[in-house]
């Protein structure tokens, strides 16, 4: 009996102390934004962040902007964590635990004529803690998709080519990809 007794409280301890360790890890972390000449716009009021998570399926959070143009998230993470901001496109950035990140759009972004993640993302211009680290990993994406990616394209070339001209498209893709990370 008096095993179990002692069993069970160092069963209680070690939990505890997890419980506490967890909630320590977790920080505030806070994301504002305005949109410019919001009032032109402003039937386009919701902005919204995704945080995709494995077990628990997406996170999601909703602010309607205000008169003003602006809004403001104040989420609690506990580790560095990839997001999504939806507005008029869905855009990937990357928030660490107690960051402070402002965005700044632009409200052409709603009577835009690309489809590229790189024009994109020209709309939003991001300041804050992990600014420098969010600018490459746009530039990254920005490569990533319109190049990669680009499935209109692939598509459209293995409907209208035959196998050789596919394949010098390919290879120009290739080139196109290697000498943009050059660039990097």
């Amino acid at each position: 009996m008096k095993t179990i007794i002692l069993f069970l409280m160092a069963v209680l301890i070690l939990t505890s102390c997890h419980q506490n360790e967890n909630k320590q890890g977790i920080k505030k972390t806070i994301v504002t934004g305005e949109v410019d000449n919001f009032d032109k716009i402003s039937e386009h009021n919701i902005v919204e962040i995704v945080i995709p998570d494995l077990l628990a399926g997406q996170k999601r959070f909703t602010q309607e902007i205000d008169n003003n143009g602006q809004f403001r998230f104040e989420i609690n993470i506990q580790k560095p964590t990839e997001f999504n901001l939806k507005y008029s496109g869905y855009l990937i950035y990357y928030i660490f635990p107690g960051d402070s990140l402002h965005f700044t759009i632009n409200s052409d972004c709603w009577r835009k004529t690309t489809s590229t993640y790189s024009e994109e993302s020209n709309f939003y211009t991001l300041t804050g803690t992990s600014e420098k680290m969010n600018s490459e990993v746009s530039k990254f994406m920005a490569i990533y998709r319109d190049s990669l990616l680009n499935w209109q394209a692939n598509s459209d070339s293995v409907k209208n080519t035959d196998a050789l001209n596919f394949l010098m498209f390919k290879n120009n893709q290739l080139n196109e990809l290697q000498n943009s990370l050059v660039l990097l």
